[in-house]
């Protein structure tokens, strides 16, 4: 096969629906304190059934963490920031153990205890903060290695109403003062 052939090939494979899937879904993190590189993995959106004005966004996450991954389920109200969480952790050879569901809100943080006997161990805290990015938050030891890393994935999407009242306030406070 001829270079130019070689070239051609693999621009088809970068075409492929899984490049192209991972392109917009994967987010490489390197951990700032520990240096550590992250991968997560995010599908999420406005439910189909809803309208965007409702403000409940969902996202499945997974963040592989040595040998598991972090498997978690999230509908956060965007207007509140209220949230159901379920996290889950895949295992190798043994599938997903369910770590539990909780209700909570994100500026507070939701905090999951983990105890995977001979497997991992620790706590792991999503949150939104300041920056009104969505965090994981670990503090786990996985077979016997430490991993410690606070991980801002995604920006909080905001719903048409939330959009059309900043705009509003934006043009109000223009006005502000003038007579």
């Amino acid at each position: 096969m001829s270079s130019a052939g070689a070239i051609s090939k693999a621009t088809e494979v970068l075409d492929t629906p899984l490049e192209k899937w991972l392109e917009g879904h994967h987010i490489p993190i390197t951990d700032k304190r520990e240096g550590k590189k992250y991968h997560a993995f995010v599908f999420g959106g406005f439910p189909v059934g809803r309208r965007r004005d409702e403000g409940i966004y969902d996202a499945l996450i997974q963040v592989p963490v040595f040998i598991v991954v972090l498997k978690f389920r999230t509908s956060i109200d965007t207007s509140t920031l209220d949230a159901d969480v379920g996290l889950s952790i895949g295992v190798p050879l043994f599938g997903d153990v369910e770590i539990g569901e909780k209700q909570g809100n994100m500026r507070d943080g939701i905090i999951f205890s983990l105890d995977v006997p001979l497997v991992a161990s620790g706590s792991v805290t999503i949150f939104i903060n300041s920056d009104d990015w969505f965090h994981v938050k670990l503090s786990l030891n996985v077979v016997g290695q430490d991993f410690d890393a606070d991980l801002a994935l995604f920006p909080i999407p905001r719903s048409a109403s939330q959009e059309a009242n900043d705009v509003q306030s934006s043009v109000l406070s223009m006005f502000a003062g003038v007579p």
